[in-house]
């Protein structure tokens, strides 16, 4: 996703680097990988190379309970937000539909994820309201 007006690229996955496949390793994994390896890219750059025309940056990686869950919510980001992208940390890429992604609207976050989250961590002092989402 390409932000304009701050000529910065997000990130959301990677696949593969330097001819290495990374398909087969877990979401949690690439996620590292991607941050690593970005982070790699810009402390190997000489002051004598011309800059990028555009910033590389991952997307927030966030955790799916009660807590992260509000920082979603309430979090001022410098992008517009249509919705989540929920994905299982220890899942491999597959292409396609697949049971291990669920995309939530921004208008569904709060009512379906934020507040019964929050509801069971009241009630139960722990994140029992995540297994109903």
């Amino acid at each position: 996703m390409l932000v304009d007006t701050t000529h910065t690229f997000y990130v959301l996955d990677i696949l593969c680097w330097a001819g290495v496949p990374l398909q087969d390793c877990t979401a949690e994994c690439r996620y590292f990988l991607l941050r690593s390896k970005l982070a790699e890219v810009e402390a190997e750059r000489r002051p004598d190379q011309p800059p990028f025309p555009c910033k590389f940056q991952t997307l927030d990686v966030l955790p799916c309970d009660a807590g992260g869950l509000t920082a979603l919510a309430q979090t001022e980001w410098p992008y517009a937000v249509a919705g989540a992208l929920l994905q299982h940390k220890e899942a491999p890429y597959l292409p396609g539909p697949t049971p291990t992604l669920l995309w939530v609207p921004v208008s569904d976050i709060v009512p379906r994820l934020v507040a019964p989250a929050l509801e069971g961590l009241n009630a139960n002092g722990a994140d029992a309201a995540m297994d109903s989402v």
